[in-house]
C-alpha cells in the first residue's frame, strides 16, 4: 500500500507541485462538506441525493475551471518568460540586467548574498542573450497536467460520497460523511508532510481539522 502511494505521489509530482495537487484535494473535499453539512433543509433521502448530485456538479465544473485555468497560467507563464527574453536581447548589458533582476530580485533577496545574486543575473541575461525563446505554448505534459487536476477534483469528492449512497438514515448518512472528510484530509496531510518542515500528525491534524471546522460551522445555520 505504502509502495502504492508513493509511485502516486511520484506520478503527481512530474506534472504538478505539490501545493497545487494539495490545494485541488483540498478543493474537492471542501466543496463536498460544505455543500452537504449547510445546504440539507429538507433532511429526506430524496434531499440529500439531490444535494449530493448538486455537489458532484459544482466539483466537476470547478475541477475544469481549475484545469482550464491552469492551461491559461502556463501559456500567460511562458509568453511573458518569451517577453522576457526578447526584451534582454532587445537592450544592453545594464538593461538586461535590470530587467532579470525585475524578475528574480523578490525571490532570490533572503538566498543569495549581492553578489551571488548579480554573477546568477550576468549568466541569466548571457544565457537570454544567446538562446532562442521557446514559441510552444503548451505541451503535452500540460494537458495531462489538466487533466491530473480534473482528477484529482474527481477523486477528492467520490469517496466522501459513499455513506450517502449506502446509508438510508440522512442524519447517519452526513455524519459518517464528516468522519470520512476527517480521516481523508489526515491521510493527505500525512503523505503531504513531506513536502514541509512540519510532522505527519500536526499537517494531518491541521488538514483534518478542515472537515471537523466546516461541520461545526455548517451546523450553526442548519
Amino acid at each position: 500500500m505504502t509502495g502504492l502511494l508513493e509511485r502516486l505521489k511520484a506520478f503527481l509530482e512530474r506534472y504538478l507541485r505539490p501545493e497545487d495537487s494539495l490545494l485541488e484535494v483540498l478543493g474537492g473535499v471542501i466543496i463536498v462538506l460544505a455543500t452537504v453539512n449547510t445546504l440539507v433543509v429538507t433532511r429526506d433521502r430524496a434531499g440529500v441525493d439531490q444535494l449530493l448530485e448538486a455537489s458532484f456538479t459544482v466539483a466537476i465544473a470547478w475541477g475544469l475551471v481549475d484545469a482550464a485555468l491552469g492551461l491559461f497560467g502556463t501559456v500567460y507563464h511562458r509568453k511573458y518568460q518569451e517577453r522576457t527574453i526578447r526584451a534582454v536581447q532587445e537592450t544592453d548589458e545594464a538593461g538586461g540586467l535590470a530587467i532579470i533582476s525585475g524578475v528574480f530580485d523578490d525571490e532570490l533577496l533572503e538566498l543569495a548574498d549581492p553578489g551571488t545574486r548579480d554573477a546568477f543575473y550576468r549568466h541569466l541575461a548571457a544565457q537570454a542573450r544567446i538562446n532562442r525563446p521557446n514559441r510552444r505554448a503548451l505541451g503535452r505534459a500540460d494537458v495531462i497536467a489538466a487533466v491530473v487536476t480534473l482528477g484529482l477534483m474527481f477523486s477528492a469528492t467520490l469517496p466522501l460520497s459513499l455513506p450517502l449512497y449506502f446509508l438510508d438514515d440522512p442524519f447517519i448518512a452526513v455524519f459518517a460523511m464528516n468522519v470520512m472528510g476527517f480521516v481523508f484530509l489526515f491521510i493527505i496531510g500525512w503523505l503531504w508532510a513531506d513536502y514541509t518542515t512540519l510532522s505527519r500528525v500536526k499537517l494531518g491534524l491541521a488538514l483534518g481539522s478542515i472537515a471537523l471546522a466546516l461541520t461545526a460551522v455548517a451546523n450553526m445555520f442548519n
